[in-house]
């Protein structure tokens, strides 16, 4: 009787430890797409902001906190400009976001506006 109530023990204590690891998984899972989505609005915004710019006003931008979040740092890159030819312009914009101090982006978009000629 003793050792049916011994492997009993073992038998839920090993349920136990699987059921605690697979949540913990889950809650893994789901803090690293709350992460990646808002590394992601981030980057959005900063498209949008860039969106309404005018041409001659787009600017280079180091890596620097984010205003309101400071777990994350944005950065914009200017390539070069190519000429479309009737005077209109374009260039690559990479706005690129970091959590914490990592190397590699979290998330991070190209752009592309052109000036309209005259």
């Amino acid at each position: 009787m003793l050792v049916n109530m011994i492997i009993v023990a073992l038998v839920m204590g090993l349920m136990a430890t699987s059921f605690a690891q697979l949540s913990s998984g889950q809650f893994a899972s789901a803090e690293a797409y709350r992460t990646s989505y808002q590394a992601q609005q981030l980057v959005e915004a900063k498209a949008n902001e860039i969106a309404v710019t005018s041409y001659s006003a787009l600017a280079a931008q180091a890596r620097a906190v984010v205003t309101g979040a400071t777990e994350w740092q944005r950065e914009v890159v200017l390539g070069p400009e190519v000429d479309l030819g009737g005077g209109n312009r374009q260039r690559p914009v990479v706005i690129s976001v970091y959590h914490g101090a990592e190397a590699v982006a979290r998330a991070s978009t190209v752009k592309y506006p052109t000036s309209m000629g005259t």
